[in-house]
């Protein structure tokens, strides 16, 4: 029997240091597993380190953020004190947007295209700052990435309906 253990793999990429968890059997095939998922040279990793417990979340990660406001720390600094619980004080009617409810855009930088995800969807005002367009939201991870890596210049990909097509076809299982 295959045992897989938690790798916490760390990558110097051009933006900083970025640090991954990967499920592998050793750490050499979790060098593996980050050098093909980043396309990325051996001397980009930094540090395998196996991880012995499941990681635990901290308390700022699983807070829910009220719709309209772009963080918890906006609306907390707009609410003019600190409260335990963000849902305290409000009526039952209240619409709330956690985290998990980003949504994905792929964004345009110099020719540079790069998956992200947003909860709200991005303005010049939010975004422009990042990236000259932004394209999407997308239904699933695959789609975006494919218009990330194809998408430039390729007649045939022109949409976020394109994208999502050429996600569901077989040839494209691997990518």
């Amino acid at each position: 029997m295959i045992r897989f253990s938690t790798y916490r793999v760390a990558v110097k990429h051009d933006r900083g240091v970025a640090s991954l968890a990967v499920r592998a059997t050793n750490a050499n095939a979790a060098r593996s597993i980050v050098m093909a998922t980043e396309r990325c040279p051996l001397r980009a990793i930094i540090s395998v380190k196996k991880i012995t417990r499941p990681a635990t979340r901290r308390r700022a990660a699983s807070r829910v953020i009220p719709y309209g406001y772009a963080s918890y720390a906006d609306y907390r600094a707009s609410r003019g004190k600190k409260r335990k619980n963000p849902r305290e004080g409000f009526g039952k009617r209240r619409r709330y947007i956690s985290s998990k409810s980003s949504r994905l855009y792929v964004g345009v930088r110099g020719g540079f295209r790069e998956v992200f995800h947003s909860v709200f969807t991005p303005t010049e005002a939010s975004h422009g700052h990042l990236y000259g367009a932004v394209i999407g939201p997308f239904r699933t991870f695959k789609a975006a990435r494919i218009m990330a890596h194809y998408g430039g210049g390729n007649p045939q990909l022109q949409s976020v309906a394109d994208a999502e097509r050429l996600a569901k076809r077989p040839f494209m299982e691997d990518f």
